[in-house]
């Protein structure tokens, strides 16, 4: 898919008004939800309000868009054994902030303005992860269900979160990585 029918696409969305704040949700808990049981879109939902999207594309799913009330990325898998991120504005070659792991499923986010977050296993067995700031406190905690883990994920924002203005990011981030945990667990 280009990136021009995608950008039309984010557009059309954004002027129907599709994405509610992603802010709202500091403090709150929501669910990441395949839309179908055949879609690669995935919503950040509460109730009747969505505040995200999720969308694989390609045949190896290494690539996904996200799209928020405010704006629109692309989330690019890069290397095999110890697979990292490259994030980018929608439209744009220069990733906005990369993410390396580690073999043993943590990692750092580092964005280009200097912002930094670290993706921690919290529960092996439970299938919990957190997003933590570079003081250590957790802004995002995402869990799959036993039986759900790639329909549905629980994602749980902390209130200190909505001072991130890489919210969205950070959500759309935890989404794609606990997918990739759970493809690779099946």
């Amino acid at each position: 898919m280009s990136v021009g029918v995608m950008v039309d696409r984010v557009e059309k969305a954004e002027a129907r008004g599709a994405f509610a704040p992603i802010e709202m949700l500091a403090g709150n808990s929501a669910e990441w939800r395949r839309r179908s049981i055949l879609s690669r879109e995935y919503e950040l939902t509460v109730g009747d309000r969505t505040f995200a999207m999720l969308r694989f594309v390609g045949a190896l799913r290494r690539t996904a868009e996200l799209v928020g009330s405010d704006g629109a990325w692309e989330i690019r898998r890069r290397g095999f054994w110890v697979s990292g991120l490259a994030i980018h504005r929608a439209g744009q070659d220069q990733p906005l902030a990369e993410l390396e792991r580690t073999m043993w499923g943590n990692g750092t986010l580092q964005f280009a303005t200097g912002a930094r977050y670290h993706w921690h296993r919290v529960s092996l067995w439970g299938g919990r992860y957190e997003l933590r700031s570079d003081m250590e406190r957790p802004l995002l905690s995402i869990r799959g269900s036993t039986f759900h883990s790639r329909r549905r994920m629980m994602l749980d924002v902390a209130a200190e979160a909505a001072s991130s203005r890489e919210l969205t990011v950070l959500a759309g981030v935890a989404c794609y990585l606990r997918l990739m945990i759970a493809r690779r667990a099946h």
